[in-house]
C-alpha cells in the first residue's frame, strides 16, 4: 500500500512539474509575433513582448515610419496617373476632344498612410503634382484670351489652317483618400481596394495656346498666360485596383476651371490609369 501511495504522489508531482514548465503561448496577429506570459501565481496583468518580422505590403514606395498593435503610419510615393480629360457641361462653341486631352498626375508626390491592424483599412493624405490640357483641333473654333484673365472662344481669322488650341492648367494636389481592400486577390498576390477622396487644388498657373498656318505658309502662334483659371478647387476620385501595380480612375471637378461670370464655363471630367498605387 505505502508503494501504491508513493507511485500516486510521483505521478503527480510529475504533472505539477509539466504544468510549471510549459512555454508561453505565442500567438500571431496579423504581421506581429506577441508573446503572452503569465505565471498561475502572479495576479498581475498579462506583459506583452513584440517582435516585429517583414511583412509583404502590396506596395513597395513606401517606408515604415511606426508600427504598434493600434495600426502602422508609413510614408509613401504613389498614384502615378496617366488620363484622358473631357469638359462636360461646356458652353456652345467648345468642342474639346477627350481623345486629344490628358493630364498627368503624381497623387501622393509625398504622403503619409495609417492602416488599421488588419491593414485592410487605410486612410491617408499627401500632396501631388497634376497638369491638365484642354484641346481643341478643330477648323471650327479656338481659345481667345483678352489678356486680362477672360477666355472666351472664336473663330480662327479668315482664310489660315487651323492646328489647335489649348489651355493647361497646373495644379498643386493636396489628397485626402479613404481605402478598403476587399477580402479576395488580383493579379501580383495583392488585394482588390476600392479608394474614395477629395483632392484640394492650388492651381497657381495656367496657360493658353493657340497655333495656325496663315495663308502664305508661316506658323502662327497666340499665347497668354492670364487666363484667370480657379485658383482653388476640390476633385471628387474614385479608384479600383485590378492587380499589384495598376487600376483605373475617375476624378470629376465640380466647380468650374475658369474663375468668374464673364469667363468660359466647363467643369473637368477625367479618367485612366493609375500606376504604384
Amino acid at each position: 500500500m505505502n508503494k501504491l501511495y508513493t507511485c500516486v504522489a510521483a505521478a503527480l508531482l510529475s504533472i505539477s512539474a509539466a504544468f510549471a514548465s510549459t512555454e508561453p503561448d505565442t500567438t500571431i496577429l496579423q504581421d506581429t509575433y506577441v508573446t503572452v506570459a503569465q505565471t498561475q501565481k502572479s495576479q498581475s496583468p498579462l506583459t506583452f513582448e513584440g517582435r516585429k518580422v517583414p511583412r509583404q505590403g502590396d506596395d513597395r514606395l513606401s517606408v515604415n515610419i511606426h508600427e504598434s498593435l493600434k495600426g502602422s503610419w508609413d510614408a509613401v510615393m504613389r498614384g502615378f496617373m496617366f488620363g484622358f480629360v473631357n469638359a462636360p457641361a461646356s458652353q456652345a462653341g467648345m468642342d474639346m476632344e477627350m481623345g486629344k486631352s490628358f493630364e498627368w498626375s503624381v497623387l501622393q508626390l509625398v504622403g503619409v498612410r495609417y492602416s488599421t491592424p488588419s491593414r485592410n483599412t487605410s486612410i491617408s493624405f499627401g500632396i501631388g503634382i497634376d497638369w491638365r490640357n484642354y484641346k481643341m483641333s478643330t477648323a471650327s473654333a479656338r481659345f481667345v484670351s483678352d489678356g486680362y484673365g477672360h477666355v472666351a472662344t472664336g473663330p480662327y481669322p479668315e482664310g489660315v489652317n487651323a492646328r489647335f488650341s489649348r489651355l493647361k492648367v497646373f495644379s498643386l494636389n493636396f489628397p485626402i483618400l479613404f481605402e478598403q481592400k476587399l477580402p479576395f486577390r488580383v493579379p501580383g498576390k495583392a488585394k482588390f481596394s476600392i479608394t474614395g477622396g477629395v483632392v484640394l487644388n492650388y492651381s497657381p498657373h495656367a496657360s493658353m495656346l493657340t497655333e495656325w498656318t496663315d495663308t502664305e505658309g508661316n506658323r502662327v502662334e497666340e499665347s497668354c498666360n492670364s487666363i484667370g483659371q480657379r485658383q482653388f478647387s476640390v476633385d471628387l476620385i474614385g479608384i479600383l485596383r485590378f492587380c499589384k501595380f495598376a487600376g483605373l480612375y475617375v476624378k470629376y471637378s465640380p466647380q468650374t476651371v475658369l474663375h468668374g461670370s464673364n469667363n468660359l464655363s466647363f467643369h473637368t471630367f477625367s479618367t485612366g490609369l493609375i500606376c504604384f498605387y
